[in-house]
């Protein structure tokens, strides 16, 4: 158990991060749409998600973006426990000094809070920074050129609810506690992304224009942290002894300039935390995007695209954990026998010779409807995870939202609706201002949120500029 406990603790203390998926927060224009973006994003904010979307800005197109301050989207919360019910169970009661004291809590509310963590319960943390951008399209001959700079960072610990049966019931008499539901997922990369697009002639009779773009990028892997396998129980039997079972692999990768020292480095010194722009590699890997993009008329077009396809190679300053035990514990009194139990649990760590990790690949589906060209836009999506990368999740999310242009002395109106993912249903609104060449935008995924802020499970906004030269 302390072998689990230290890789958590370990995954929670780095700063870890993630890739694009189908779920968190992408930039604050499509996340202001529902996080549509598949056949609505255009310029900078397509590159990574339809980069077929590039050919569709008019010629001479150019936009910008600069690392000072970086266009940023984050997240943070769970996904089974909210404010309100955190509050009641670890926020105390009031008591007559007017101090406050530990709840003591009846037999419905420990029920209560095992099923909340029924089925895994996630912690999830997201943060994404574009910190470079440019894309131009000189002419429809040439195309359209992106590039991009981006920072992905993402943690995800998912509980079992064996955890808190365990620490409220004790160890009664032939029960077992199982621990396989828990889970460890994180990472921090760099994505250098290099994309292009052309329009091509294509069924000119269906398509007022129809092209395709492809990106290319290079990724860098700072750290890296995830439980691979675990099959561990806990038994008191009915004589009182308690057996454990142990059954771990984890793997983790870490920058040497992020200072983290395996327990089980026998070497000299100690590690280093350094401030550096650019950490040197703990990974790196090649992934391909790929997407075309159709426009029927002045109202009607689509997007598809499959992003993320390949894989990081972690190499440097990785080690595996692992446990294979079984272990039975006749006298808790006994220290020597505590002793065994503990290291039998803990398994061994020792250096690795590295490891393969896949990038969140994921399929997008789109359709965007120019209601009235210039003022209203409505659009939606379906993207699917296609693994369990970070930041990705196996299964489909639907998503509805719409822009509004009023007038051009009043901001962009932004709103719309997520369905599916880890959120499961998200209301998310944006605003934006355009002056001159200057655009700046802002939004949240969790408008709901407003409204009942005792049930709030989740914090998460998005906001940036963009330079756009015609």
């Amino acid at each position: 158990m302390k072998n689990l406990l230290f890789v958590m603790l370990l995954v929670l203390s780095a700063e870890l991060f993630a890739q694009s998926g189908n779920v968190g927060v992408v930039d604050p224009y499509s996340t202001g749409m529902g996080k549509t973006y598949t056949a609505a994003s255009r310029g900078i904010y397509a590159v990574g998600l339809n980069p077929a979307n590039l050919a569709l800005s008019d010629a001479g197109h150019m936009e910008m973006i600069l690392p000072l301050p970086p266009n940023i989207s984050a997240r943070v919360g769970t996904n089974f426990i909210s404010i309100n019910e955190f509050n009641y169970f670890f926020g105390g009661v009031a008591d007559s000094t007017g101090g406050k004291s530990g709840r003591v809590l009846t037999q419905e509310d420990k029920d209560r809070l095992v099923n909340l963590f029924n089925g895994g319960g996630k912690i999830v943390a997201d943060i994404n920074l574009l910190d470079f951008g440019f894309t131009y399209k000189p002419s429809d001959k040439f195309g359209a050129i992106g590039f991009t700079v981006q920072d992905y960072m993402s943690t995800m610990v998912a509980f079992p609810a064996g955890f808190v049966d365990l620490a409220l019931s004790g160890n009664p008499l032939n029960k077992e506690y199982t621990f396989n539901d828990l889970d460890v997922k994180a990472w921090y990369v760099r994505s250098y992304n290099l994309s292009y697009a052309r329009e091509l002639k294509i069924l000119p009779k269906i398509f007022q224009t129809f092209a395709v773009g492809f990106g290319v990028k290079y990724i860098q892997g700072f750290a890296y942290a995830s439980i691979d396998k675990i099959n561990t129980r806990f038994v008191t039997n009915a004589d009182y002894s308690i057996t454990e079972y142990g059954d771990l692999l984890a793997n983790t990768a870490f920058s040497t300039d992020l200072g983290v020292k395996y327990s089980f480095d026998s070497t000299k010194g100690d590690a280093k935390f350094k401030v550096t722009p650019f950490p040197k590699n703990a990974g790196s890997g090649m992934g391909y995007d790929i997407g075309i993009a159709g426009v029927f008329n002045e109202k009607w077009s689509f997007g598809m695209a499959v992003t993320d396809i390949g894989s990081i190679d972690w190499k440097n300053n990785t080690a595996q954990f692992t446990a294979n035990s079984e272990y039975t514990l006749t006298d808790i009194s006994n220290q020597e026998q505590r002793d065994s139990l503990i290291k039998a649990a803990r398994g061994d760590g020792k250096f690795s010779n590295g490891f393969t990790t896949k990038l969140p690949t994921a399929f997008r589906l789109g359709i965007s409807w120019n209601a009235k060209p210039g003022v209203f836009l409505l659009s939606a999506d379906l993207n699917s995870g296609l693994n369990d990368a970070p930041r990705n999740v196996k299964g489909t999310r639907f998503s509805i939202g719409g822009n509004l242009n009023a007038t051009k002395w009043l901001p962009y109106m932004r709103g719309g609706f997520s369905f599916g993912g880890q959120e499961i249903f998200c209301w998310t609104v944006g605003i934006g201002f355009s002056w001159g060449p200057m655009e700046f935008n802002a939004a949240t995924p969790d408008f709901q949120y407003i409204f009942m802020p005792k049930d709030g499970k989740r914090i998460s906004f998005a906001g940036g500029w963009r330079l756009k030269l015609n």
